[in-house]
């Protein structure tokens, strides 16, 4: 767990300053010690699964049709729910099988949606994309799992790098009593969204 911080630490820091001697501060993936190895297996499978949905969702734009014509503006927000959705289908059918596999897997999809969080700064769409908020909680509700799944805690502790990143918050923890996982991710997610309308 403590490398699993680290690396997310450096990955912030970098996210914010390309600084190069920190890449020899976490777990080289290419010529991994044997005590990393579990935590590198790990990681290059929530990063494949997190390309894969990045993938499945381009892919979903062709399937519905949506490169072959300019849409109107609200019309385009809500071709990218569609593909989206196309995406979260396709790791829906594969989910239920093996724990482990279905954690990997539903990671991976957080992972993505915290990489398109983390490419705006105000979370804010725009003219032609939803608000990156909006969709992280389409898309993780889209694929069902409890609100106690390991997949909310990720995403809980995947939040911070966005403040770390773009924000001057330092705590999400609201204080108060949350009954599941999900409530932790979303109470998180709502102090970063108060935290934007005041910056």
């Amino acid at each position: 767990m403590k490398k699993a911080i680290l690396v997310a630490e450096r990955g912030a820091m970098l996210l914010k300053d390309l600084q190069p001697e920190l890449y020899f501060e976490i777990p080289n993936p290419e010529t991994p010690l044997p005590e990393d190895m579990e935590l590198v297996t790990i990681t290059n499978g929530v990063f494949s699964a997190g390309a894969a949905f990045i993938l499945l969702h381009e892919v979903g734009h062709q399937y519905y049709d949506h490169l072959s014509y300019w849409p109107e503006d609200d019309v385009a927000k809500q071709e990218e729910f569609d593909a989206d959705q196309y995406a979260a289908d396709w790791f829906k059918r594969g989910l239920g099988v093996n724990t482990v596999l279905d954690n990997t897997a539903t990671n991976g999809v957080m992972a993505a949606m915290l990489t398109l969080l983390l490419m705006h700064k105000d979370l804010k769409g725009g003219d032609r994309h939803p608000d990156p908020d909006v969709r992280i909680l389409k898309v993780l509700d889209h694929l069902g799992r409890p609100d106690d799944d390991l997949m909310w805690i990720v995403g809980a502790f995947g939040l911070p790098m966005w403040t770390a990143t773009h924000s001057s918050i330092t705590d999400l923890d609201d204080g108060g009593h949350h009954d599941s996982e999900r409530s932790i991710f979303v109470s998180a997610l709502k102090r970063i969204l108060a935290q934007t309308k005041t910056d």
